[in-house]
């Protein structure tokens, strides 16, 4: 028998919706969705993959991002009202960076005018708020992101230099958000091998609202989802080795 020699295969959130609510009893085959229990799950489904990006995995969600820095000659713009000398730049729609908001930015790196990357190092809020001249002008050396909500606030530091002529920009490496179910008929934003841990998650989730005396479906469920999470959490790791180094402080002052 031959094989299909593809690979596209793809469902939908009404699909998951579907199964979700066949797996739990509320929906016999052939049956319509009432579109009440229709927009009740969509709710949940969008509920449950935003709380699925807090596991800091995802690596699906990795992406390459760019902003192109504003030197200290024309920082007046950026400052903001409690600190006119905090260079800032703006991660959401219509910023400096308007494809996303992006959730982590897990490293940074400074290129020049000559295309040469150099890393950056990674502050806290605490440290970059230590920091003695925020407007202080050279080459950027230092970073540090909060997400905020909405729009995300990218700090460096210290301010490029206006001596440094040429194009010059920030290059990261982001965690992008998993994209919204708009309307039943979208696809996930997940690798196929997630899609029966999409239906399970579903399941458990709705079970509680359709057959609330039902204890044993719902820790039955429960401890379905969980199992299939953890096998997708665990998979969806980087196989490089990992080197740990003492960390270095950065002092200042």
């Amino acid at each position: 028998m031959a094989t299909s020699g593809s690979y596209d295969y793809s469902t939908s959130a009404t699909n998951i919706i579907t199964d979700a609510l066949s797996e739990i009893g509320a929906l016999a085959a052939g049956e319509t969705i009432d579109s009440n229990d229709q927009a009740l799950a969509l709710r949940e489904l969008n509920r449950m993959v935003k709380h699925w990006q807090v596991s800091g995995h995802n690596l699906w969600t990795r992406t390459r991002g760019e902003i192109t820095l504003i030197d200290n000659g024309t920082n007046a713009d950026k400052g903001t009202d409690s600190d006119p000398y905090t260079l800032t730049y703006d991660a959401g729609a219509g910023e400096d960076f308007n494809d996303f908001r992006p959730l982590r930015i897990e490293n940074m790196r400074y290129l020049d005018n000559n295309g040469y990357e150099r890393p950056m190092e990674e502050i806290s809020r605490d440290e970059y708020d230590r920091l003695p001249e925020k407007d202080s002008a050279n080459t950027p050396t230092l970073f540090h992101y909060d997400p905020q909500v909405g729009t995300g606030k990218l700090y460096i530091w210290p301010i490029l230099s206006s001596s440094l002529t040429g194009t010059h920009k920030l290059v990261f490496t982001c965690q992008r958000p998993i994209e919204d179910f708009d309307a039943v008929g979208n696809e996930p934003d997940f690798p196929q091998e997630w899609y029966e841990t999409l239906v399970y998650g579903l399941a458990a989730r709705l079970a509680p609202k359709f057959f609330p005396q039902d204890v044993n479906m719902h820790q039955r469920l429960m401890q379905v989802a969980g199992m299939k999470l953890n096998e997708c959490l665990s998979y969806d790791k980087e196989t490089a080795s990992s080197f740990f180094v003492l960390g270095r402080k950065y002092r200042h002052g």
